[in-house]
């Protein structure tokens, strides 16, 4: 997680957060991106590399963006869970 600051003076700006998933296969994260993208699209900047998904987002709030990356985690949770239910 990267603290970036307006001025020198130590205003806060933004803070950007990034996970990185990694997946036994790239058929799996492929799945899994496609189940968590739908929702994402105006919060988080997923995409898929080989078996890894890499999910960056930014806030101008630290508050904001634990809530954006704690809802990401419980989505990915439940999309991992189906996929080795089928």
């Amino acid at each position: 997680m990267a603290v970036f600051k307006a001025s020198g003076k130590g205003n806060l700006h933004w803070i950007k957060g990034k996970i990185i998933l990694e997946y036994e296969s790239e058929k799996m994260a492929k799945a899994i991106y496609e189940s968590i993208n739908v929702d994402n699209y105006q919060f988080l900047d997923c995409k898929v590399e080989g078996n890894k998904i890499l999910c960056e987002s930014k806030a101008e709030k630290p508050s904001k963006l634990l809530h954006t990356l704690d809802d990401l985690l419980a989505c990915i949770i439940v999309a991992e869970q189906v996929y080795e239910s089928a």
